[in-house]
């Protein structure tokens, strides 16, 4: 797009968010209708509860605090937590 050879193009939101949250692509916008909603998730491997149950809590303590907001909002020009 940049080079001006598309008028558009189709992306996940999240890249595509990242993207718009550098100066390089700060001029570039999203459509306000999202065409296919996705949710994301970390895989561990089978068995490793205590793994899964440490991020877990981190994860926890960052929403409870603010931080998982803050930092998305940093990275991603809005709060994508899934709440």
């Amino acid at each position: 797009m940049k080079a001006g050879r598309l008028a558009a193009v189709v992306a996940d939101e999240i890249m595509a968010r990242y993207y718009l949250s550098t100066d390089a692509y700060k001029d570039l916008a999203l459509l306000d209708d999202i065409l296919a909603p996705e949710n994301y998730g970390i895989g561990f491997k089978q068995g490793n509860a205590a793994m899964r149950n440490a991020v877990q809590a981190i994860l926890n303590l960052m929403v409870a605090d603010g931080s998982a907001s803050e930092i998305s909002t940093q990275w991603f020009g809005k709060d994508i937590m899934v709440k």
